[in-house]
């Protein structure tokens, strides 16, 4: 999944902050149970004020993900 969010990264740069966060630390923890993620992988795409958009744990493919980039952008 990496690779993937690696190519996003890239694409998005200007636009989109990509923030991973390990859940091994007490500031992932803290994190994880705000957006109540369960396990890994998780990928979450927030609003600035923490909305969650999308939420997908486990693998993903690059034309789902940039979909749910691109609706997130499209918002007001």
């Amino acid at each position: 999944m990496r690779p993937i969010v690696d190519r996003l990264e890239q694409e998005f740069a200007a636009q989109v902050k990509f923030v991973p966060v390990n859940i091994d630390t007490e500031e992932g923890q803290t994190l994880a149970k705000r957006y109540r993620i369960a396990g890994t992988p998780t990928l979450l795409i927030t609003q600035p004020n923490g909305e969650v958009l999308f939420r997908r744990s486990g693998g993903t493919s690059y034309v789902l993900l940039k979909e749910a980039i691109d609706d997130a952008l499209s918002r007001p």
